[in-house]
C-alpha cells in the first residue's frame, strides 16, 4: 500500500504548492501576496489551505508539518 497523501483530497493552494516544488530546482514554493492580488488564489483558497495544513498536522503527526509549512498570521 503507498503511505503518501492523495493530492486530490486538497485545495488549489496545496496542489499548487506540490507541482511547483517538484518541478523546482531546490523542491521549495512559496505563497506570496501576489498570488491572491493576482487572482491566482482567492480568500477561499487560503481557508481551504489553512483547513488542509491543520488537517495534515493533525492525521500524520509524525510528518512535522508545523516546521515544513510556515503559516504567517495575517496582515
Amino acid at each position: 500500500m503507498d503511505d503518501r497523501l492523495d493530492e486530490r483530497m486538497f485545495g488549489a493552494i496545496i496542489r499548487s504548492m506540490l507541482d511547483i516544488a517538484r518541478n523546482s530546482e531546490n523542491h521549495t514554493w512559496f505563497l506570496e501576496k501576489e498570488n491572491f492580488t493576482s487572482g491566482e488564489f482567492t480568500a477561499n483558497d487560503w481557508q481551504r489551505f489553512l483547513g488542509d495544513v491543520a488537517w495534515m498536522a493533525s492525521q500524520h503527526p509524525a510528518l512535522h508539518i508545523e516546521s515544513v509549512i510556515e503559516v504567517p498570521a495575517p496582515d
